[in-house]
C-alpha cells in the first residue's frame, strides 16, 4: 500500500474515531438535552440512551484501532456501518425534514469516509512493515 494511501486512511478513521469517543463518552456520563437532543424522561430511558453512547464510543475505539492496525475486514466494517449511518440520516431527513447545517456537513463528512473505507480498503496483504 503507498504511503499516502496508508495516510488518508489513518486521517479518516483518526477523524471517525475522535468524533465518536468524545461525544460518546459524554453521553455516557451526562446523558442530557443538548438543545434539541434526546430527551430521556425516566430511567430506563437514560439507560438506554447511556448505553447507546457507549456503543457510540466503543465504535470510536474501533477506528482508533484500525487507524492503528489498518485491518481490512475492520475497515470495511466500519464502512458499512457509516453507509447505514448516512442511509438513516437521509431517511430522516426525507421523513422528518432538512436537519441543521451542521448536521448537513457531518452527513457529507460521513458520505466521504464510507466511500473511502468502502472503495478504497487496503489491499488483501495488509500494510507494509
Amino acid at each position: 500500500m503507498r504511503r499516502w494511501h496508508r495516510r488518508l486512511l489513518r486521517l479518516g478513521l483518526l477523524l471517525l474515531g475522535l468524533s465518536l469517543v468524545q461525544p460518546g463518552l459524554l453521553g455516557v456520563l451526562f446523558p442530557v438535552d443538548y438543545g434539541g437532543g434526546l430527551l430521556a424522561p425516566d430511567a430506563t430511558a437514560l439507560g438506554h440512551l447511556r448505553g447507546l453512547n457507549g456503543m457510540m464510543a466503543g465504535l470510536g475505539l474501533a477506528a482508533l484501532w484500525c487507524a492503528w492496525r489498518l485491518p481490512r475486514a475492520g475497515i470495511l466494517a466500519l464502512g458499512g456501518l457509516l453507509a447505514l449511518v448516512v442511509l438513516a440520516r437521509l431517511v430522516g431527513w426525507a421523513v422528518d425534514g432538512t436537519p441543521d447545517t451542521a448536521s448537513r456537513l457531518y452527513l457529507g463528512v460521513e458520505v466521504v469516509l464510507s466511500v473511502l473505507f468502502l472503495l478504497w480498503p487496503p489491499p488483501v496483504s495488509g500494510p507494509r512493515a
